[in-house]
């Protein structure tokens, strides 16, 4: 019988995550299921995909071709030791991550959690196959299921709160960062979950002139 090459125990590992994800849609609603069984699992497949790589490291470029995409243009894969270092560091996080958010889970709260799992797991595996990409293609159709896996949605009413108060206090002669800053404060005491107010301030994290407003 053949050994596995690494990438193959990687690939095998990104289709154990979606199954994972699946499987949390055939009981949305059983909370031990999901934050016993299913996450866990998904743990243990973290481990399994940082040790792969972690093993890897030295060893020489491997490459694999998926026939799936369109006609004449599959998928090409490829692991080194610059994509073992991120797969490794993927891995790891997820497992301690997965461990650490099934206990956060409440009978009843937000989000069914067999949701939270599908996207969750969904977001894993189309994350290691965007570090295994060897092409352009690859690339963008296992990173476009990442983005919207990982969209954080925000409702209406909370984005119209949110836009009210930050022009109202550009009206008044604000600075962006000032604005931004007194919506986020008026945010978090008029909506005490983290949930409505939480986007609102990374919306201002990656630019300079709205830095000085997050705190």
């Amino acid at each position: 019988m053949p050994t596995l090459l690494a990438i193959d125990v990687l690939l095998i590992a990104a289709c154990a995550w979606l199954a994972i994800g699946l499987a949390g849609l055939a009981a949305p609603r059983n909370l031990h299921f999901i934050s016993k069984i299913l996450f866990p699992l998904g743990a243990l497949v973290g481990v399994l995909a940082g040790l792969t790589s972690l093993r890897f490291l030295g060893a020489g470029p491997e490459v694999a071709v998926l026939a799936i995409g369109l006609p004449d243009l599959p998928f090409h894969l490829r692991l080194d030791n610059l994509a073992a270092v991120f797969v490794l560091l993927l891995g790891f996080a997820a497992a301690g991550i997965s461990i650490f958010a099934a206990g956060y889970f409440r009978k009843g709260e937000g989000t069914a959690p067999g949701l939270m799992c599908l996207q969750y797991h969904f977001f894993l595996a189309s994350m290691l196959m965007v570090l295994l990409a060897d092409d352009a293609y690859a690339f963008m159709v296992a990173g476009a299921p990442a983005t919207v896996a990982s969209l954080w949605p925000i409702e209406g009413t909370t984005a119209s709160l949110f836009a009210q108060h930050f022009y109202d206090a550009l009206a008044a002669g604000q600075t962006l960062a000032q604005a931004h800053q007194a919506a986020t404060r008026l945010m978090k005491a008029r909506l005490p979950s983290p949930r409505d107010w939480a986007a609102m301030v990374v919306c201002g994290a990656g630019n300079q002139s709205l830095g000085a407003g997050n705190a």
